[in-house]
C-alpha cells in the first residue's frame, strides 16, 4: 500500500515553504558581507556607479571578490557610515607614514 499524502507531505512540505531551496539562507541582518546593492542603497548612490566603484576598487571599503561575485564587509562599511577614517590599500588611499 503506497504511503499516505499525510505521511509524505510534511516531509516535503518544508522544502516548498522556504522558495525551493534546501538551505534558507541567513537574513540580511545575520550576514557579515553586503552586496553591491545592499551597499549602494546604504550609501544613497545609483546601483551603476556602486559596481563601477567596486570594480575599480575606488569604495572607501575593500572589495572582496568570490569569483565573479563581489561583497563588502558590514562591519567595514558600518565603520566608514559612523565616520571613521579608513582606506582602501588598492584604490591608492596611502596611509600614515612614518616619518
Amino acid at each position: 500500500m503506497p504511503p499516505s499524502l499525510e505521511s509524505v507531505a510534511p516531509r516535503w512540505l518544508w522544502f516548498f515553504e522556504i522558495g525551493g531551496n534546501r538551505m534558507p539562507s541567513p537574513t540580511a541582518t545575520d550576514r557579515g558581507t553586503l552586496t553591491i546593492d545592499e551597499v549602494a542603497a546604504r550609501l544613497g548612490i545609483d546601483r551603476g556607479t556602486a559596481y563601477r566603484l567596486a570594480k575599480n576598487d575606488c569604495l572607501p571599503v575593500p572589495v572582496i571578490r568570490l569569483g565573479k561575485r563581489m561583497v563588502i564587509g558590514r562591519a567595514a562599511l558600518d565603520r566608514v557610515l559612523a565616520g571613521e577614517s579608513m582606506t582602501n590599500p588598492r584604490a591608492g588611499g596611502g596611509g600614515d607614514a612614518a616619518a
